[in-house]
Formats: structure tokens, sequence, C-alpha cells
């Protein structure tokens, strides 16, 4: 298991505060969550960082196979970290501007059946999800 987490998003948290400083000019939500965050638990941040820059990366990516005007419907749910939530779905949002992308919509909509609880024993679970559509 260590290993897939690792190897996931974010799952290196080497130089985390570093590669914060060069995606927060992207993401004002971001920074904001972040500043939420450090109030409550600075060590969180660095997974937070982490997994936004390689989220970054894998936009960069994703962007060089697209064809010009080309849709994205992104599902996205906002976890939290710290018992604060991250507005993943605008962050997203944010990163796809920075890189010339356009904003179409955005729907929100309840989870009807989940697996989990609604609640753990840290926090409230994910009970939205956003589907975020973007053109290139």
């Amino acid at each position: 298991p260590n290993t897939i987490d690792f190897n996931s998003l974010g799952g290196s948290l080497k130089n985390a505060l570093i590669k914060l400083e060069e995606i927060k000019l992207k993401s004002k939500s971001l920074v904001q969550c972040v500043q939420k965050i450090q109030k409550i638990n600075p060590n969180n941040i660095k997974k937070l960082a982490s997994f936004i820059y390689d989220l970054n990366q894998s936009l960069i990516n994703v962007l060089k196979l697209l064809k010009e005007n080309a849709y994205m419907i992104w599902t996205l749910g906002n976890r939290r970290i710290s018992n604060i939530e991250v507005p993943l779905d605008k962050i997203m949002r944010e990163l796809l501007e920075s890189m010339g992308c356009h904003y179409v919509y955005q729907i929100e909509r309840e989870i009807p059946s989940k697996r989990m609880a609604k609640r753990n024993s840290v926090a409230t679970t994910i009970g939205n999800e956003f589907i975020l559509i973007m053109r290139k």
C-alpha cells in the first residue's frame, strides 16, 4: 500500500514547500485554503501542496493530448484536511484557466448512495460532487 500511495498524486512530500511556491500563483483558492490549514496544522500543507502540484503536472500532460476547443468533464469531490474543506473544484478551474482553458459550466450534485459513512472519526466525508466542464 505504501508504494501505491507514494506513486499517487501528492505521494512524495519531497520539496513540498518549493512546489507550493511554484503553484500558488495559479490558484487563489489554494492560497486561501493553505492559510486556513496553516492556523490549525501546518504539517498538512505539505500533503496538499504536493497533491495540487502533481495534479497541475498531470493537467499539463492531458492538455497536450487534447485538440483545440476540446471539452473536458471533471468529476471532483472536495475533501477535508484539518477539517477544512479543500475547494478542489475551484482550484481545478483556476489551474486550467491559468493554462488558457475556459470555464463552461459546473454542476453540483449530492452523492445519492455512498458506501462510506457521511462522517468518520475525524470529519465529515464527501457528500457532494462537482462536475466541472471546461474547454481547451
